[in-house]
């Protein structure tokens, strides 16, 4: 389980390169994404005076996402590790290099659309 300050999220928006991917372009069967708006208002309604979120089925994490622009303090946890890579990705600080991740985003880029399919794919 890690927590996640509201200062964090700003980062990956303003740093990332080329055109942002939104956390929510990750869909899960039963994802909360639409409820998000709707589950925000509930917690409005019936709680006072709160600083810290608590995200315990985190998923795309999308209601966490919400809650870091309102709440001090926002726990995400998830079982899933390729989630818990995510959330580290998207709202944790820290350094990375622009450069580094153009030149290999460009790479791929670049690569033939027969590769995948042809070394990953079905035969």
């Amino acid at each position: 389980m890690r927590y996640y300050e509201s200062r964090f999220f700003p980062s990956y928006q303003e740093n990332i390169c080329q055109k942002p991917v939104p956390l929510e372009s990750r869909r899960y069967i039963g994802n909360k994404a639409k409820l998000t708006r709707w589950i925000m208002e509930l917690i409005d309604d019936n709680t006072k005076n709160v600083k810290t979120f608590t995200d315990i089925f985190a998923g795309t994490a999308s209601v966490s996402n919400q809650a870091l622009r309102k709440y001090k303090r926002v726990i995400i946890n998830d079982t899933l590790r390729s989630n818990n890579v995510i959330y580290r990705g998207f709202f944790s600080a820290g350094y990375w290099n622009k450069e580094k991740l153009n030149e290999i985003i460009a790479s791929y880029n670049s690569l033939n659309a027969n590769f995948v399919s042809k070394n990953y794919g079905i035969a």
